[in-house]
């Protein structure tokens, strides 16, 4: 995971992108204290066009930093999208929002750019999320079609799923710490597109589970006692071993 390319991106191109979209708003009037709701809307939807234009190319390489796929272009290249440098691209675009907000209600010009650097940052922030929601996605079809217990029902140990968890929070793990500090330990039940879809990942691991304990080949005295503690106490583990 690169996350100094991203930190570096971040912190070089979105000031010059806040530049830009104050210029725009200087030059064109577009922020005057007279005007209405309505007219506001229209005049940071015209700013808004007037940069996206002027910064297409910084906003280009930003979604190349931060792992996000790209649309094939005329010779039918296409860049594939990293999910765990979207996932650290996510964390960090998060972090940076604090740094456009207008604390000081000064208005005007000043506000116009600020709130177009925010928008720039929540469209790449839906890119990413988006983009590491269907990873998650992905994950959780695996997970489902994943059969378990043999057909002959008899025991299974770990399954493969469980087993395969410990390495997805290994990497949630390394993502959220990528450029702190050896001391830091990230609060992942802050962090909302890493809490919501580790639970909905552990909701289908052990949906997999109950399915595996219902099924008729299974034993059923095995699946009762043995196959559902050895899987739940495997996950409880991992999961303490992680965040202890």
């Amino acid at each position: 995971v690169n996350m100094q390319d991203i930190q570096s991106a971040l912190s070089e191109m979105l000031p010059v992108i806040a530049r830009e979209a104050y210029f725009t708003a200087a030059l064109f009037g577009l922020s005057s204290r007279h005007a209405d709701g309505r007219e506001k809307k229209r005049n940071f939807e015209s700013a808004k066009r007037s940069v996206d234009h002027s910064s297409q190319y910084f906003r280009y390489y930003m979604s190349r930093i931060c792992g996000i796929a790209s649309d094939a272009d005329a010779e039918g290249k296409k860049v594939s999208g990293d999910p765990m440098l979207s996932l650290v691209a996510s964390i960090h675009l998060n972090e940076a929002m604090d740094g456009y907000i207008d604390r000081q209600k000064k208005g005007g010009d000043h506000s116009l750019s600020l709130a177009y650097v925010r928008a720039t940052i929540l469209d790449l922030r839906k890119k990413v999320d988006r983009q590491w929601a269907a990873w998650v996605d992905d994950q959780i079809k695996w997970i489902k079609s994943n059969p378990g217990v043999p057909p002959n029902g008899k025991r299974a140990g770990i399954f493969t799923s469980f087993a395969r968890f410990p390495c997805y929070l290994d990497h949630v793990m390394t993502c959220c710490k990528s450029g702190r500090t050896q001391e830091y330990t990230p609060k992942l039940a802050k962090i909302k597109v890493v809490s919501y879809y580790l639970q909905k990942m552990a909701g289908a691991l052990f949906s997999s589970l109950q399915q595996c304990a219902e099924r008729e080949t299974t034993d059923k005295q095995y699946a009762a006692n043995v196959m559902r503690m050895e899987n739940s106490y495997f996950f409880h583990s991992k999961c303490q071993a992680a965040w202890p």
